[in-house]
Protein backbone atom coordinates (compact mmCIF):
# COMPACT_ATOMS: atom_id res chain seq x y z
CA UNK A 1 0.00 0.00 0.00
CA UNK A 2 1.14 3.45 -0.68
CA UNK A 3 1.56 6.48 1.60
CA UNK A 4 -1.21 8.32 -0.72
CA UNK A 5 -3.75 5.21 -0.10
CA UNK A 6 -2.49 5.09 4.19
CA UNK A 7 -3.05 8.35 4.57
CA UNK A 8 -6.32 8.88 2.55
CA UNK A 9 -7.60 5.30 4.68
CA UNK A 10 -6.53 7.10 7.77
CA UNK A 11 -8.45 10.36 6.49
CA UNK A 12 -11.76 8.44 5.98
CA UNK A 13 -11.61 6.21 9.50
CA UNK A 14 -11.07 9.39 11.33
CA UNK A 15 -14.08 11.47 9.43
CA UNK A 16 -16.37 7.75 10.28
CA UNK A 17 -15.34 8.37 14.00
CA UNK A 18 -16.28 12.05 14.50
CA UNK A 19 -18.81 12.05 12.42
CA UNK A 20 -20.71 8.46 14.58
CA UNK A 21 -19.26 10.63 18.01
CA UNK A 22 -16.83 8.19 18.44
CA UNK A 23 -13.67 9.32 19.58
CA UNK A 24 -10.97 9.06 22.07
CA UNK A 25 -12.37 11.73 24.03
CA UNK A 26 -14.75 11.53 26.67
CA UNK A 27 -18.10 13.74 26.71
CA UNK A 28 -17.68 17.01 28.77
CA UNK A 29 -20.34 18.75 30.30
CA UNK A 30 -20.35 22.79 29.95
CA UNK A 31 -18.44 22.66 33.71
CA UNK A 32 -15.66 19.94 32.60
CA UNK A 33 -17.56 16.97 34.20
CA UNK A 34 -18.24 13.96 32.54
CA UNK A 35 -21.62 13.99 31.27
CA UNK A 36 -24.12 11.01 29.84
CA UNK A 37 -24.75 10.61 25.97
CA UNK A 38 -28.09 10.43 24.99
CA UNK A 39 -28.39 9.59 21.33
CA UNK A 40 -27.07 13.12 20.13
CA UNK A 41 -28.23 15.14 23.30
CA UNK A 42 -25.90 15.41 26.32
CA UNK A 43 -27.52 15.31 29.57
CA UNK A 44 -25.95 18.39 31.86
CA UNK A 45 -26.41 17.35 35.66
CA UNK A 46 -28.37 20.62 37.22
CA UNK A 47 -29.77 21.22 40.89
CA UNK A 48 -31.66 18.45 42.44
CA UNK A 49 -35.39 17.42 41.03
CA UNK A 50 -37.57 19.01 43.50
CA UNK A 51 -39.51 16.69 44.64
CA UNK A 52 -41.99 18.63 47.64
CA UNK A 53 -43.63 21.80 48.45
CA UNK A 54 -42.54 22.47 52.38
CA UNK A 55 -43.81 24.99 54.21
CA UNK A 56 -43.65 26.14 57.97
CA UNK A 57 -46.79 26.58 59.81
CA UNK A 58 -46.66 29.52 61.66
CA UNK A 59 -44.40 31.58 62.51
CA UNK A 60 -40.28 31.03 61.46
CA UNK A 61 -38.89 32.86 63.87
CA UNK A 62 -40.87 33.09 67.07
CA UNK A 63 -39.30 34.76 70.49
CA UNK A 64 -40.05 33.63 73.37
CA UNK A 65 -39.85 34.22 77.55
CA UNK A 66 -38.14 31.47 79.53
CA UNK A 67 -41.15 29.46 80.88
CA UNK A 68 -43.78 30.66 77.99
CA UNK A 69 -45.05 27.39 76.36
CA UNK A 70 -43.73 26.90 72.63
CA UNK A 71 -46.11 25.40 70.42
CA UNK A 72 -45.07 23.57 67.47
CA UNK A 73 -47.20 24.40 64.93
CA UNK A 74 -44.75 22.19 62.32
CA UNK A 75 -44.67 21.95 58.51
CA UNK A 76 -47.12 20.90 55.79
CA UNK A 77 -46.03 19.00 52.79
CA UNK A 78 -47.21 18.47 49.13
CA UNK A 79 -45.80 16.56 46.76
CA UNK A 80 -44.88 18.73 43.45
CA UNK A 81 -46.41 15.74 41.44
CA UNK A 82 -49.71 14.59 42.05
CA UNK A 83 -49.88 17.31 45.01
CA UNK A 84 -50.48 14.40 47.14
CA UNK A 85 -50.38 16.03 50.96
CA UNK A 86 -48.02 13.96 53.15
CA UNK A 87 -47.63 16.03 56.08
CA UNK A 88 -48.55 13.16 58.55
CA UNK A 89 -44.72 11.90 57.77
CA UNK A 90 -43.01 15.10 58.91
CA UNK A 91 -39.60 14.56 61.55
CA UNK A 92 -39.08 17.13 63.25
CA UNK A 93 -35.21 16.81 64.64
CA UNK A 94 -35.62 18.94 68.04
CA UNK A 95 -37.70 20.18 70.94
CA UNK A 96 -37.71 23.57 72.25
CA UNK A 97 -36.72 23.89 76.17
CA UNK A 98 -38.20 26.90 77.73
CA UNK A 99 -36.51 26.22 80.93
CA UNK A 100 -33.50 28.35 79.79
CA UNK A 101 -32.45 30.88 77.69
CA UNK A 102 -31.43 29.88 74.08
CA UNK A 103 -31.68 29.51 70.75
CA UNK A 104 -32.96 26.17 68.69
CA UNK A 105 -33.09 25.57 65.02
CA UNK A 106 -35.91 22.87 64.15
CA UNK A 107 -35.23 21.56 61.24
CA UNK A 108 -38.87 19.65 59.60
CA UNK A 109 -38.08 16.64 57.04
CA UNK A 110 -40.01 14.11 55.34
CA UNK A 111 -37.43 11.49 54.67
CA UNK A 112 -39.58 9.07 53.35
CA UNK A 113 -41.50 10.68 50.56
CA UNK A 114 -39.75 13.88 50.41
CA UNK A 115 -35.66 12.88 50.70
CA UNK A 116 -33.67 15.61 52.31
CA UNK A 117 -35.49 18.61 51.81
CA UNK A 118 -36.61 20.33 54.60
CA UNK A 119 -37.45 23.74 55.91
CA UNK A 120 -36.06 25.05 59.46
CA UNK A 121 -37.54 27.24 62.19
CA UNK A 122 -35.46 29.34 64.61
CA UNK A 123 -36.86 29.93 68.20
CA UNK A 124 -35.53 32.39 70.67
CA UNK A 125 -36.04 31.67 74.28
CA UNK A 126 -35.03 34.95 76.88
CA UNK A 127 -35.09 35.93 80.22
CA UNK A 128 -37.86 38.56 81.11
CA UNK A 129 -36.37 41.54 81.08
CA UNK A 130 -36.48 43.43 84.44
CA UNK A 131 -38.52 45.91 84.84
CA UNK A 132 -39.68 47.85 88.47
CA UNK A 133 -43.18 46.34 87.70
CA UNK A 134 -41.71 42.72 87.45
CA UNK A 135 -39.91 42.79 90.86
CA UNK A 136 -42.54 44.67 93.13
CA UNK A 137 -44.91 42.26 91.84
CA UNK A 138 -42.94 39.10 92.69
CA UNK A 139 -42.99 40.70 96.43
Amino acid sequence: MSNITKLLSTAAIATLLVACGGSSHKNKTENGKDGAKDGNTTVVPTTPVKVCNIKLVGTSNPSLKVGQTFKDEGATATLVKGNTDVTEKAVADKIVDTKKEGVTTITYTFPKTCGKESVKRTVTVKSPELTKENILGTI
